[in-house]
């Protein structure tokens, strides 16, 4: 919702921490991410850089490693990541929501603002993400700095902390 077009923004990265929760577990942990095209980096760093991770693929294969185990699977990143780490991180539709936009292959998307809430919030694929901040303005468009994403009993919380965007490539659009 904040830009108005996918194509202006497949080039960017950010610096942030992400939580999440599940029946099973929970954590926290410093977050990198690089986004060029349909390739990505995700690098994850726990308190105190214990159990890091990085992630590294595009729709056609995926690169985990953890632990000093490096593995490649060419299967869709979201089963992977859900073998990896317990849980699925919707590592395609992520992309966009984090930009606030609707993921274009994520199926119907959903916009609105919760009964008794201020706060934008998109249905789809299942989850629901609510766009609690909006601080980050590059080019004068505002970025998403703190959203939390919903599924069932899982739930991931994102506070981007810098965003890393040429402005030249952002098509700016009015908020909700």
């Amino acid at each position: 919702m904040c830009i108005r077009d996918r194509r202006c923004v497949d080039r960017w990265a950010l610096q942030g921490r992400v939580a999440f929760r599940s029946p099973e577990q929970s954590g926290s942990a410093r977050l990198s991410w690089q986004q060029r095209e349909e390739r990505y980096q995700l690098a994850m760093d726990g308190p105190l850089g214990v159990g890091g991770m990085r992630i590294e693929g595009d729709d056609a294969q995926v690169q985990v490693e953890s632990r000093g185990e490096h593995h490649v699977y060419t299967a869709a990143p979201e089963g992977v990541l859900a073998a990896a780490v317990g849980y699925e991180l919707p590592v395609r539709a992520l992309r966009y929501w984090v930009l606030g936009l609707s993921a274009p292959q994520g199926g119907p998307a959903i916009w609105g603002v919760a009964p008794g809430a201020t706060v934008p919030t998109l249905r789809q694929a299942g989850w629901t993400v609510r766009y609690e901040a909006r601080e980050a303005r590059v080019a004068e468009v505002p970025l998403p700095t703190r959203l939390t994403l919903d599924r069932g009993d899982l739930s991931l919380r994102l506070l981007v902390e810098h965003w890393d965007v040429d402005p030249a490539r952002l098509c700016p659009a009015p908020l909700p």
